[in-house]
């Protein structure tokens, strides 16, 4: 029986295309190059779905804390709800004072 190591997936590329999208455990044969470019996406099959505006700036205001150093906990989620709910303009300032923090 074949050892495979489970924490080890690649794509099954056949010169530089994906073969299937089947997904493989395992290393690569002897002579196989792992690192080939995937293809770019085809736009045609983005998502079609907005975020709301407050779920942006919320989004926002966690890039712009982990950006300062700050990541947010998981206890700071409350707070970070109620910012994300004032005012556009109230999130833009904050996330620049964030950004000149730096």
């Amino acid at each position: 029986m074949e050892q495979r190591d489970p924490g080890f997936l690649r794509l099954r590329y056949t010169r530089g295309r994906a073969a299937g999208g089947e997904l493989l455990a395992g290393r690569c044969p002897p002579g196989h190059d792992a690192d080939v470019f995937l293809p770019p996406p085809n736009p045609a099959h983005r998502l079609r779905y907005t975020l709301d505006p407050q779920d942006q700036r919320r989004l926002a205001l966690h890039a712009a804390l982990t950006a300062a150093g700050i990541p947010p906990m998981p206890e700071d989620r409350a707070a970070i709800d109620q910012i994300s709910a004032l005012p556009p303009a109230v999130n833009t300032v904050l996330q620049r004072w964030l950004h000149h923090a730096l």
